[in-house]
Order: C-alpha cells, then structure tokens, then sequence
C-alpha cells in the first residue's frame, strides 16, 4: 500500500527521531491475506485500486520512501499533535493514522522496477551492503 502510493502513514507502537529514506520490504510470510481483505475492502471506500501484485510478493524490498516525519496524540489534551518538524495537514493523514499509535509520515513513494530478496527484521535497521547497493542502482535507473 505504501509503495503504491495509497497508504501514507504507518502506525507504531513506538517514536523514533530517525527522518530520511526507508526501504519497505514485503511480509515474508504469504499467509498474509488475513490482512489483505480489510485492506481491500478500505480501498474500496477510498475510491482507490488495491495493488494486488505487490501482495504477492514476499520477502523483498519492494521500494523506497521518505519517513517525513511523525505524528502522536498526547493523552492530556485531546487531538493535540506533536509535530517534530514543520506542520501536518491532519486531513492528508486521516485515512491511514490510528491516533491510538505513533504514525510515520511517509512521503515520495518509489518502487524498484525488480523486487529484491531481502531478510526482514522488526524495527529501523541497516540493509546489507550488496541489498543496499542493488537498491540505489534500480532507483538511479528509474530517475535517469
């Protein structure tokens, strides 16, 4: 959903100070589709196609995008954003932000023309060197 464009906020149970590219990688496990049918029936409601061929794919780094900034409700005062930098048009984000959650605010969605096999982990962290490297050479491809 991020990839395609359709979904630009991930929700979090946890805030990071870490603004900059991101790479998304798909779910390596294909027993996903308990999460697809609400997502399905979402895009529908949003008047927006489903991007059922990413869906198929697992375990690969799918393509970039930008994590702008991020967004919270503090329990003190009701529907008060915290904004790290900069200000959020709260109805860009309505959609996708659970304000129960942290949400990342993602931006410049780019997909790689060939997914990349990729061993997924929770959490921010560092691509090995020859993932990273196949990665920045698809996206300089894409932009020439």
């Amino acid at each position: 959903m991020i990839i395609a464009g359709i979904k630009n906020v991930e929700n979090r149970s946890w805030q990071t100070q870490y603004n900059g590219l991101l790479v998304i990688c798909s779910t390596k496990t294909p027993d996903a589709k308990q999460w697809w049918d609400p997502l399905r029936d979402k895009c529908k409601r949003l008047k927006v196609e489903f991007p059922e061929e990413l869906c198929k794919i697992n375990g690969s780094a799918l393509g970039t995008v930008e994590l702008v900034n991020t967004v919270e409700q503090t329990n003190d005062i009701l529907k008060t954003l915290k904004y790290r930098s900069g200000r959020i048009d709260r109805m860009t984000i309505m959609d996708w932000w659970d304000p129960r959650w942290v949400g990342f605010i993602l931006a410049n969605p780019r997909r790689l023309d060939h997914p990349i096999h990729v061993v997924g982990k929770l959490g921010l962290y560092n691509l090995p060197a020859d993932v990273a490297g196949n990665i920045e050479k698809q996206l300089q491809i894409i932009t020439s």
